[in-house]
């Protein structure tokens, strides 16, 4: 008597996308920061060093061995890269505590799409914002 063949995470997600069935529904666990207090990260610490994150998220899908992985940390990244004052604790997750147009509405007209070249250090952004901007991926730039 043959045994069945395992099936693999990715043709039980195609299955699901299909609408045929497989063996079971896919695992889809979204970790987010928790990943990073699993590897005994603070959240600030998980959302602002891409090392340790990219770390952390290799030892979650290791342990656990979703059929989906998503890596990302924290949903903030984007606010922050277009001037928003985010505020990182060590077990919430990052909120935005200034929003870029809070004192001046009409600043909306001026706000300019990032580019690669606007990822680096500037004058009026802090060294720690530059940096976090800095490592995100050059496919999401135009």
């Amino acid at each position: 008597m043959d045994q069945p063949r395992e099936v693999t995470p990715r043709e039980r997600v195609v299955a699901a996308y299909k609408g045929q069935r497989a063996d079971r529904v896919p695992a889809y666990p979204i970790a987010g920061s928790f990943a990073g207090c699993l590897d005994g990260l603070s959240i600030e610490e998980y959302c602002t060093n891409p090392k340790k994150a990219v770390k952390a998220m290799i030892n979650y899908y290791e342990r656990y061995q979703p059929d989906i992985m998503i890596a990302f940390n924290d949903l903030a990244k984007e606010a922050e890269a277009v001037g928003c004052r985010v505020k990182y604790s060590d077990y919430v997750v990052p909120s935005i505590d200034q929003h870029v147009l809070q004192d001046d509405k009409g600043a909306l007209a001026r706000l300019e799409v990032p580019t690669r070249s606007s990822t680096s250090t500037s004058s009026t952004a802090s060294s720690r914002s530059a940096t976090r901007r800095t490592w995100w991926p050059s496919a999401t730039w135009t």
